[in-house]
């Protein structure tokens, strides 16, 4: 038999090939429930049990020590996926939980990969992403999802969200944002973010971290979107650019009375000495077939002189 299938099957019919070879092979008593080559990655999804993924996934490594969720099995399926494909909702928790304060578990939008402060990468595959995020937004915590999908800190290192290849400028991901009350509801809320600079950063800089207070960057991709699909989404449309108005008239009033120039780049972000983020505007440079929506877009307090950076 090709050794290629003996861990397939064994799986399938729960029974070790070697115990099918013994003359008394069906005869032992085994607990189906503890059976160590069971217990891979699709099974821990499968349980979704929050003790066994802290007393035993969590303990789990290959030969080299790294964690067995950062691995694929012999079906070619990392973890996440069979956490989308069982709607393991306490596997979320669990990662969040267990390996966010230590590792910072989110996710990088240039390379669609979940990172843990660059030593291991989680992947999932890229047709399961909208689904992993709609999952996570029905846990109803928006500290939680925008932990997860780290929209400050794509912004503050890349200054863009990757176009449609990255996840955070795909319509799916922004329309679980709009259609979200407890998601949209918390783009308005200032947020104090702090970034760690790495080494290098740090010493070019002079300073360990940057520290700013800003709403979620995230708003004016999901205005466009929401712009892009009126039918679906005015009201949303509608709620941000109104915000918008009150939102630039304060943060310009701050900005003016510091007399240094600025940079805006194409996601709102107001950059100084073209390149720290210092807040957002909202911004919207394309008209649409509506009256209202145009006459919002006009009232959106600018900041003059602004240099566009794609």
């Amino acid at each position: 038999m090709n050794k290629d299938y003996i861990i397939p099957l064994e799986k399938i019919f729960c029974v070790p090939i070697s115990k099918l070879i013994e003359p008394d092979s069906y005869f032992f008593i085994s607990d189906k429930n503890d059976v160590p080559f069971l217990k891979g990655i699709k099974y821990y999804a499968y349980k979704d049990d929050m003790h066994l993924y802290i007393n035993e996934l969590s303990k789990m490594s290959d030969q080299s020590g790294k964690p067995i969720i950062f691995n694929q099995d012999e079906f070619g399926k990392y973890f996440l996926d069979y956490v989308v494909e069982y709607n393991s909702v306490n596997a979320i928790k669990f990662l969040y939980e267990y390996y966010h304060e230590t590792y910072h578990f989110s996710l990088k939008g240039y390379n669609n990969f979940f990172n843990f402060n660059n030593k291991c990468v989680l992947n999932i595959a890229f047709q399961n992403n909208v689904y992993l995020t709609k999952m996570i937004a029905n846990i109803n915590d928006a500290k939680l999802f925008f932990d997860i999908y780290d929209t400050y800190c794509m912004l503050i290192t890349n200054k863009h969200y990757c176009g449609p290849s990255g996840v955070f400028e795909q319509e799916g991901f922004l329309q679980v944002i709009l259609e979200s009350e407890h998601l949209f509801n918390s783009l308005f809320i200032k947020k104090e973010y702090k970034y760690i600079y790495s080494k290098k950063d740090s010493i070019k800089l002079n300073k360990e971290y940057l520290s700013i207070k800003m709403i979620n960057p995230i708003i004016n991709v999901c205005l466009r979107c929401a712009l892009n699909h009126l039918d679906k989404y005015k009201m949303q449309a509608l709620e941000i650019l109104r915000f918008g108005v009150e939102n630039n008239k304060k943060v310009l009033e701050r900005l003016n009375e510091k007399n240094i120039f600025y940079n805006l780049n194409d996601l709102g972000g107001v950059l100084r000495n073209n390149d720290e983020l210092i807040d957002i505007l909202i911004v919207a440079s394309n008209k649409v077939d509506d009256n209202e929506i145009n006459e919002l877009i006009d009232m959106l307090p600018k900041l003059e002189n602004i240099v566009f950076h794609n």
